[in-house]
């Protein structure tokens, strides 16, 4: 670090100053800073805790409760649909196709992570998973997240509700 090299992620430094100074880390977005071998230990000598790797929010949060409860009851989906709507520099990132994929696809993995389609491919096998993050620069930093699904009941009828 005394050598500003190039390798070492602004978020890695900060990672580092959180433990040197006692604080616990929570990491709020899905990513790895703090994931390496010399931070990890330095946060076990100083007693400082590491957690987490993403602070869920809006329709990520909301899945991670609902399908639980819909796998446990043995309910069916035949689709989901979830949206941010982000207006700053965040939005503007993620506007980029490339720049969005790696984020799709981490927040289309949570289902398929929690109902097991290939286990129960009667219930979730033909899922529509849709996900999007919408630019939208009057919203600023007040994110706007909206979600929708539709589950089956165990008669065949469709029932879709809004989070």
């Amino acid at each position: 670090m005394d050598e500003d090299d190039g390798s070492i992620a602004p978020s890695m430094l900060y990672a580092y100053a959180a433990i040197m100074e006692g604080g616990a880390l929570r990491e709020r977005c899905p990513e790895l800073s703090a994931d390496i071998p010399v931070l990890e230990q330095l946060s076990i000598e100083r007693g400082v805790p590491i957690g987490g790797k993403d602070f869920k929010t809006g329709p990520t949060l909301m899945k991670t409760i609902l399908a639980p409860g819909f796998k446990t009851r043995m309910l069916g989906l035949s689709g989901w649909f979830s949206t941010n709507i982000l207006g700053n520099r965040d939005g503007e990132v993620l506007d980029d196709p490339e720049s969005f994929k790696t984020k799709e696809e981490s927040k289309l993995s949570v289902l398929e992570q929690i109902l097991q389609p290939n286990m129960y491919p009667e219930l979730y096998g033909d899922m529509y998973h849709k996900v999007r993050i919408n630019y939208y620069p009057p919203r600023g930093d007040n994110k706007e997240g909206l979600g929708q699904h539709r589950h089956l009941r165990m008669v065949g009828l469709s029932h879709a509700d809004k989070d």
